[in-house]
């Protein structure tokens, strides 16, 4: 009897801290599907971590998604630049100076916006903690451009890269997506 007790009692306390498990494990949010039809979604990996822009903070805070086409100028051109804002201050930049499709490579060591009114194609990675990580000529990275409707005003791709801070450290964001209006 004692046993058959203590069996229940054991068998209890075993589903009741599956259970507890269950519920505190935080699950990783899915990154968006790859679009081409302009729905303003970007997800990636951060050192294998669901990012996903959830919109600044404060008063008017900045919509999660932002940027598209930008005109470049000297020489007038068409370019590239997305910025996300998340909650908790994570945000990502990729700026490149043509729009066509294709792969465009973030592999040259440049001055980013707005410090810089011409940069050189960038992938850039800001923590929570404003640790800013961007890619160089040493820590590069690819953006494949899938769609570039200048009409529309749809740019959608993939992307992916490794950057680093002014210490050395690095970040690796993979599995990239964006799909902007």
């Amino acid at each position: 009897m004692t046993y058959l007790l203590n069996s229940s009692i054991v068998r209890w306390l075993i589903l009741l801290s599956m259970s507890l498990l269950l519920m505190t494990c935080k699950r990783e949010e899915p990154l968006p599907l790859s679009t081409q039809s302009g729905q303003n979604t970007f997800g990636c990996l951060i050192d294998g971590k669901s990012y996903i822009p959830d919109g600044g903070r404060g008063f008017m805070p900045a919509k999660p998604v932002n940027g598209g086409f930008l005109v470049i100028y000297n020489p007038v051109r068409l370019g590239v630049y997305i910025r996300t804002y998340a909650k908790d201050k994570q945000r990502i930049e990729l700026y490149l100076n043509d729009y066509r499709l294709g792969q465009h490579l973030l592999n040259s060591s440049t001055r980013i916006m707005p410090a810089s009114l011409d940069p050189g194609d960038y992938g850039l990675y800001e923590s929570s903690g404003g640790d800013a990580y961007v890619t160089s000529s040493k820590y590069t990275g690819l953006v494949t451009i899938t769609e570039a409707d200048t009409v529309s005003g749809i740019v959608a791709g993939s992307f992916s890269f490794k950057a680093a801070n002014a210490n050395g450290q690095t970040v690796i964001i993979s599995q990239g997506r964006f799909d902007v209006n």
